[in-house]
């Protein structure tokens, strides 16, 4: 049975779920309570959008303290092609498959073509849905997420100057 998208909000709890990531492992967000974890979901791997994207994103892993904020990326991609697409990359995070389409449909990330929309999500450490970026621009979003991260004290920017 296909699974209706749910509205989600700021505030609301984060749906869990459990994928299988670019390394054959299983990765459940509820095994990392205790970190902010940002999900990026994303339409597909080796298109120049979201190779912009993730290729940006790589300025985001010297200052974001692994400790503190998980990082990750969703697609429908297949396991073995995240593993390629993160070295064409140098995406120093997790990737995670969702063939299904299961992941996106739980955090309306569903587009046109059945393929996944360019939609982030930051999940503060108790499990809660804290920012939504419905409109993500591939160049600039590691920025946006900086910022946010940085103004609400997930990490410190000043230490990196």
């Amino acid at each position: 049975m296909i699974q209706e998208p749910v509205l989600l909000r700021a505030g609301a709890p984060a749906p869990d779920f459990k994928g299988i990531t670019h390394k054959g492992d299983t990765w459940q967000l509820s095994q990392h309570r205790g970190k902010y974890v940002v999900l990026l979901f994303y339409p597909k791997d080796f298109t120049p959008g979201c190779t912009r994207e993730l290729k940006e994103m790589k300025h985001l892993e010297p200052i974001v303290p692994p400790e503190k904020v998980e990082i990750v990326g969703i697609s429908k991609d297949k396991p073995d092609v995240h593993k390629k697409f993160k070295e064409k990359t140098s995406f120093p995070f997790t990737l995670i498959s969702d063939v299904s389409g299961e992941i996106c449909r739980k955090y309306d990330a569903l587009a046109l073509w059945n393929l996944p929309k360019r939609k982030t999500y930051i999940i503060c450490p108790e499990g809660y849905i804290i920012r939504i970026y419905n409109k993500v621009d591939p160049a600039n979003h590691y920025r946006e997420i900086l910022a946010f991260l940085n103004n609400i004290g997930a990490i410190n920017t000043e230490s990196c100057r």
